[in-house]
């Protein structure tokens, strides 16, 4: 064990999400390929570890097994598709993300009303949501 126990918890985040992506990628599951990638996501993996740490690995992994004839080309073809699909998906989140910046939202209530804890609720709600 490390010195560091959040290095080796990150370390077996990315290894999950890593083995999860690559299952849905051979199962051909696209939802599940997507889960992983926005799991990846919301857990603050930036683009570059998303690309090196989980796809990446993921489509090596595919084209070995193709090179051993563990599975056709049609099964590798179909993990790259969906790999093309959840890299367009993490483009789109990161602009949308990087849009959300510029917005201003301003939250109020009534003078000397005391009843907030919704606003206060709404207020987290959107501050997690960028």
């Amino acid at each position: 064990m490390s010195p560091f126990p959040e290095n080796d918890a990150r370390e077996a985040r990315i290894g999950a999400l890593g083995r999860a992506y690559a299952d849905a990628l051979l199962s051909g599951d696209e939802a599940g390929a997507e889960i992983a990638i926005r799991e990846a996501m919301d857990a603050g993996l930036v683009t570059a570890e998303i690309d090196d740490e989980i796809i990446a690995p993921a489509l090596w992994l595919v084209g070995e097994m193709w090179q051993r004839g563990e599975i056709s080309v049609a099964d590798e073809h179909a993990a790259t598709e969906i790999s093309i699909r959840v890299l367009a998906l993490q483009r789109e989140a990161q602009r949308v993300a990087e849009a959300r910046v510029h917005h201003r939202v301003m939250l109020a209530a009534p003078s000397g009303e005391q009843h907030v804890v919704a606003l206060r609720m709404v207020d987290n709600l959107l501050r997690s949501a960028g």
